[in-house]
């Protein structure tokens, strides 16, 4: 560069730039350091140690960088010392130090916590693994007992009624040989002896069927029965007033409350005169839960159950949902069948609730699954007899379409001949034209008849058409 193109400088920028000969002298005392003074020299000026940081553009540069006799980039920037930059640097890279070192900390306490959290699920996992093997062998054990207490009842009262049909057999047998072996004087003789023995025979014992799903296998998981009363009073006035009866809230075991709640079921003509009966979770259940219900209207005479009235099903309950029966009992039968007190005006229940057991869950949902696959199949056999139905209806729309297009052609050669016909009676002359005009007509009324009759079945044909095609469409 000519130093006499060089730009002046001026006093005042001099002045700005007093701290720059401490600067220059520090770096001249560090000429004993080539190779690192090397790696500090500025890019743009030669030979020029970098000992300027500039804040504008985030950089270190040398002296000559912001003097005007050189044509330096960075004279109208922000500058400043470069060991009071390295210092402001030093100390915001210690403070990100600082925080990834605290985000380290805590990382470090999150895979602690977590590592933690993976020794209890596999310890719980251990554990509850044990638990289900144990309670596997408990319920294994309670199913065996309780199989093996109702077979050894039913298999010694099969024994003893094996027995009976023996006696009876015997019985039978002595009956036989005296009717086929004993003469009459003999017969006679008999008589007392054979009435005595068959006034001896016991009483044939009544056998009802029993089922045993709810005390074999049911009964390891199922929870015990809750049960509660619910005596509604002047039930007559309240039910021509069409209140609602509703019980007290009852405390059931795990913390439910339930109610009972007797309403006329007045939706229609068809249930006016039945009362429901229906159960209402007030707390304790925050989701579905599926519950044996029980309710037995009790007779006001007999303390013999059957004589009362008894429904059971299974309902699904939450908080704040009814479930139970719409159709409960007749009005008009309460008295007749004294379930009505009349002197008290009241008529009482009696119910019991608790949860499905898992095995009735499983039972439950695969007779739904079972409901829901033949309601399927039923579903699919009734769209292919539908498919097939189309399918010949289709089938006889097409036919009936080309018998459409062929009559539509016949007509229209009969109409291209009535014109032709036309044509030449208008071109005849002379003694033949009354002979042809008489034969064209006589011609003329058949074609005419044919193309009536033409025209007619087209129109049916159209008719039956537009039917079946409305048919296709709904």
């Amino acid at each position: 560069m000519n130093i006499f193109n060089r730009k002046l400088t001026k006093r005042n920028e001099f002045i700005k730039l007093a701290w720059l000969s401490d600067h220059l002298k520090q770096i001249n005392e560090r000429t004993n350091e080539p190779e690192r003074m090397k790696m500090h020299e500025c890019s743009q000026h030669a030979k020029q140690q970098l000992c300027i940081y500039c804040s504008t553009c985030s950089k270190a540069i040398c002296a000559q960088c912001i003097l005007p006799m050189f044509d330096g980039e960075h004279i109208h920037h922000t500058h400043s010392r470069l060991d009071a930059a390295q210092q402001r640097l030093l100390v915001a890279i210690k403070e990100q130090e600082k925080n990834v070192q605290s985000d380290l900390d805590q990382l470090e306490k999150c895979i602690q916590i977590k590592g933690s959290i993976i020794d209890q699920i596999k310890t719980r996992r251990k554990e509850s693994l044990n638990e289900l093997e144990e309670f596997q062998t408990k319920i294994k054990t309670e199913i065996e007992s309780e199989a093996m207490k109702y077979l050894k009842k039913f298999q010694d009262e099969q024994k003893s009624l094996i027995d009976e049909r023996n006696a009876y057999k015997q019985k039978q047998a002595m009956l036989k040989k005296a009717i086929t072996s004993c003469n009459q004087i003999e017969l006679f003789k008999q008589e007392q002896k054979i009435f005595q023995r068959l006034s001896q025979r016991p009483k044939v014992p009544k056998v009802e069927k029993v089922d045993l799903s709810d005390d074999i296998g049911g009964s390891p998981l199922a929870l015990p029965w809750q049960i509660g009363e619910f005596v509604v009073e002047q039930f007559s006035v309240k039910y021509r007033n069409r209140e609602l009866m509703s019980s007290p809230s009852i405390l059931l075991d795990h913390n439910q409350y339930w109610s009972l709640i007797i309403y006329p079921n007045g939706k229609d003509l068809r249930t006016d005169f039945y009362f429901s009966v229906m159960f209402n979770l007030n707390k304790g259940a925050p989701q579905l839960i599926g519950y044996n219900l029980f309710v037995e209207l009790i007779h006001r005479h007999h303390d013999d159950s059957k004589h009362n009235y008894v429904l059971k099903s299974i309902r699904w309950f939450k908080e704040g949902q009814s479930n139970g029966f719409d159709q409960h009992y007749k009005l008009n039968n309460l008295s007749i069948d004294e379930f009505l007190n009349p002197e008290k005006d009241s008529i009482k229940f009696r119910f019991k609730l608790r949860p499905l057991s898992i095995f009735e869950e499983r039972k439950l949902f695969q007779w739904q699954i079972e409901s829901d696959n033949e309601n399927k199949t039923k579903q699919n056999q009734a769209m292919k007899k539908i498919e097939d139905e189309l399918a010949n209806l289709r089938q006889d729309d097409r036919k009936r379409r080309q018998i459409i297009k062929d009559q539509q052609t016949e007509i229209q050669k009969m109409e291209r001949y009535n014109s032709e016909f036309k044509r030449k009676r208008t071109q005849s002359n002379g003694d033949s034209r009354d002979d042809l005009n008489n034969q064209e007509d006589r011609r003329f009324n058949d074609v005419n008849i044919v193309n009536r009759n033409f025209s007619d079945a087209f129109k049916r044909c159209l008719r039956r058409n537009n039917a079946l095609c409305t048919y296709n469409i709904e």
